[in-house]
């Protein structure tokens, strides 16, 4: 989540480097700006490792020890993929930015393939720490795939790190209200866990598969790539208000066609899907009920958190966060007071 905020004030910035300083400015600047990532995000995966054994206490208290150790072993691991994740989103911005948007659409599925086949591989040996490590693999993938891609298309991405360039300061300081309003998001499902972590067993992963499914459909499939297309065009625009405002009328538009029809399709198909993928051993017909009414509450959301997302574009591509981070900061809000 934090990475795909990070995405959506990146894409303008690089964007307009290109647009104003040329190519070659342009690409040794994105070039500071990945190197600087990496040691940061080096920084906060070392803090994440470090905090790992008490994360998982503090976020559900009422888990039992088993539960909580084994959460922490698996929390280390994916502290790992920070460092790889941002690393691939940085270079997904700059395709997204020069008007690429296949291969950094396709980025997930060297991630979702090294977790299918370590967790293939690994599972009767490791459980379900399996998982984590596949994703510290797909993490590596991930990046590789994105810089062969960069270039393959001209762009000789070539990290640095410059922490005192007054640009890759100013890229900075663009990021930190996105980062801040989707760490409330985060701040609001840690909330979810710390009172579901007092419910009946089970409670915790029924909310967590909810809300991977309708996060992964609404957010990472259909909205989030509307948007990408969005930016760049927006970004473009952005001194031409005739242009910007048809463009989110479009966006607007084709949001609301994706977003409704996906929203009674998920409440018409929880049930049967959620039973279908879900129930089997452990997963008793029970929770495979809750889930499908989980899952059909959360997709009402859909069209609200589409249309949403088209006019927060539209401010990220005036290279202005503060719109989009009080619109986060009162949703979450009203989210952790009900």
């Amino acid at each position: 989540m934090l990475l795909a905020s990070a995405n959506q004030a990146l894409v303008p910035l690089i964007n307009a480097w290109f647009r104003e300083h040329g190519t070659d400015a342009a690409m040794e600047r994105v070039d500071g700006l990945l190197g600087t990532s990496l040691v940061i995000s080096t920084a906060v995966a070392a803090i994440g490792v470090a905090l790992a054994p008490i994360v998982p206490s503090i976020l559900a208290p009422g888990a039992s020890a088993a539960t909580r150790a084994s959460a922490s072993g698996i929390t280390a691991l994916l502290f790992l993929t920070v460092v790889t994740r941002v690393g691939a989103e940085v270079i997904r911005a700059l395709l997204n930015a020069r008007f690429s948007f296949a291969a950094p659409a396709s980025m997930p599925i060297a991630e979702n393939l090294a977790v299918l086949v370590t967790t293939l591989v690994l599972a009767d040996r490791l459980g379900v720490p399996a998982v984590a490590v596949g994703y510290v693999a797909g993490g590596v993938l991930q990046l590789g795939y994105m810089y062969g891609v960069a270039r393959s298309k001209g762009l000789r991405v070539r990290p640095r790190v410059r922490l005192r360039d007054p640009e890759i300061r100013v890229a900075f300081r663009l990021l930190r209200l996105p980062l801040a309003g989707t760490g409330l998001n985060m701040i609001a499902r840690a909330v979810e866990r710390f009172l579901a972590s007092f419910l009946p067993a089970g409670s915790i992963t029924i909310l967590n598969y909810a809300w991977v499914v309708v996060n992964s459909l609404g957010g990472a499939i259909f909205f989030r790539s509307v948007v990408v297309a969005l930016l760049p065009r927006l970004s473009e625009a952005r001194r031409d208000d005739d242009a910007g405002r048809r463009i989110v009328s479009d966006g607007a538009r084709l949001m609301a066609l994706i977003s409704i029809p996906l929203t009674a399709i998920v409440i018409a198909l929880a049930g049967p899907l959620v039973r279908l993928f879900f129930q089997r051993g452990a997963f008793s017909p029970t929770s495979a009920v809750l889930l499908g009414s989980v899952l059909a509450i959360y997709a009402l959301q859909f069209p609200l958190d589409a249309i949403t997302r088209v006019f927060q574009s539209f401010w990220y591509s005036r290279l202005d966060t503060r719109v989009p981070f009080h619109n986060v900061a009162l949703g979450v809000s009203i989210d952790v007071v009900f």
